[in-house]
């Protein structure tokens, strides 16, 4: 089988990019592999496993492209990374892996590059939902509401998936959401991690330590306005024994000055430190001297956590937010914060941590066992492949829809509603029938 993978690769910003690192070894174990990239720079290593590919989007080479059996477009949220993929999977049709449920970031980035595109994306946001969409699109454009507001009542995820033969999850709530579409195939296979070479002598070396304040925290990840970071700050500023830790925040910001103030304005310059995006070897070496990650997502778009994962991979306890992926999870492996108690969860667990620190390091131990239960890259690229092996079904399936809604539209030129109500079911029948015929 012949893959076409389409994804952002380190050294760019972005988990997704590290995930396709973590995936592609096992999976170029079972099928060839050509990776699609918009960067200029990949680790050279990768191309031990597969073919790297680099495309734009608007002068791709079509040909190339359609040497393989299918296509794997991953999409997330940031338009830096993905805009570009997504333009390329509405003209080649393939599966699609998630990383965001909700994708209204993505494409209000997309449809706002351009004054002339807003006024498709507020067509759109009308026709995927009649109850308020459109207006809430208006509102978007006049400042009324953010991409965060509108990410829970209108993902857009449908936008994504219109020309996809069918969609890889991470985790089971984004599986019994999409599973409601019958003519979509969804797949749910756990997010890949690999066992650190040095995971046991890093469990046995944790669970030795005695721990002696100040404790280390850390926030790392892509820190947009859900992971609470002025929460965060708000628990450490008055708290009585906020001199018993330390604060580091990892990962890009697009406020980072603002940050800085606001750590300022509090008081917290002596024991919180923005150190801004670094390299994975260097967050892992932050990891490794870590005793506690701050982990939130409020609101949290349902799917599973990257950054989650490496820091199971350190054996590390985390807090997490009471909410989606996180309290399906991580429910014997970290403390969770409710979404509408978070200062005072945060402050009590700080607490906890300072009368009792061993009982967190077992949750850290309890994290790193589920990851290698749960998270082998081996079993991700097993559980992918088998849906992808059933791309020429998937295929035959795509072009069933695709007949079902021309034919509608040329009937809707012709038959009243009643007439379409009755006629529309058996002609969608009818065209599945003949597509599907073997």
């Amino acid at each position: 089988m012949k893959i076409n993978w389409f994804s952002p690769l380190p050294p760019a910003e972005t988990d997704i990019a590290d995930f396709s690192m973590r995936a592609l070894p096992a999976l170029a174990a079972q099928a060839e592999i050509a990776v699609w990239t918009e960067g200029s720079k990949w680790p050279r290593t990768l191309e031990q496993h597969v073919r790297v590919v680099r495309f734009e989007s608007c002068d791709i080479d079509w040909e190339t492209l359609h040497n393989a059996d299918v296509n794997v477009y991953n999409l997330g949220n940031d338009p830096r990374f993905h805009s570009g993929i997504w333009l390329v999977s509405q003209h080649a049709p393939g599966v699609v892996i998630l990383h965001d449920i909700s994708l209204q970031h993505l494409f209000a980035s997309i449809f706002g590059a351009r004054e002339v595109d807003r006024a498709t994306y507020v067509k759109i946001m009308g026709g995927l939902y009649p109850c308020g969409g459109r207006d809430a699109a208006e509102a978007y454009w006049q400042g009324k509401l953010s991409t965060e507001d509108l990410g829970t009542r209108f993902p857009m995820t449908e936008l994504a998936l219109r020309n996809a033969l069918g969609v890889v999850v991470h985790s089971s709530a984004a599986f019994d959401g999409l599973a409601q579409r019958a003519e979509l195939p969804v797949c749910c296979a756990n997010l890949p991690f690999p066992v650190r070479a040095d995971m046991e002598s890093g469990r046995s070396k944790r669970a030795s330590w005695r721990q002696q304040p100040p404790y280390r925290l850390v926030v790392f990840g892509f820190l947009g306005p859900n992971r609470r970071l002025d929460a965060i700050l708000d628990s450490l500023s008055d708290f009585e024994a906020r001199h018993l830790f330390l604060l580091d925040v990892y990962g890009r910001y697009s406020e980072a000055e603002a940050l800085r103030q606001r750590v300022e304005e509090r008081h917290l310059d002596n024991i919180v430190r923005v150190r801004g995006f670094v390299s994975t070897a260097r967050l892992d070496s932050a990891l490794a001297g870590a005793d506690l990650v701050i982990n939130l997502r409020n609101p949290t778009m349902g799917e599973a956590s990257g950054s989650q994962l490496r820091l199971w991979s350190h054996a590390l306890p985390s807090l997490v937010t009471e909410a989606g992926w996180y309290a399906e999870h991580c429910v014997d492996t970290s403390l969770f914060v409710r979404p509408d108690h978070e200062v005072e969860d945060l402050r009590t667990h700080l607490r906890g941590m300072l009368a009792e620190p061993q009982k967190l390091v077992e949750m850290g131990q309890r994290g790193e066992e589920r990851l290698k239960a749960f998270h082998s890259p081996t079993q991700y690229a097993e559980a992918v492949s088998e849906m992808l092996a059933k791309n020429s079904t998937y295929q035959q399936l795509w072009i069933s829809r695709k007949l079902a809604e021309r034919s509608g539209r040329i009937a809707a030129d012709f038959l009243s509603e009643v007439e379409l109500d009755i006629m529309l079911p058996n002609l969608a029948d009818m065209v599945g029938a003949l597509t599907l015929k073997r």
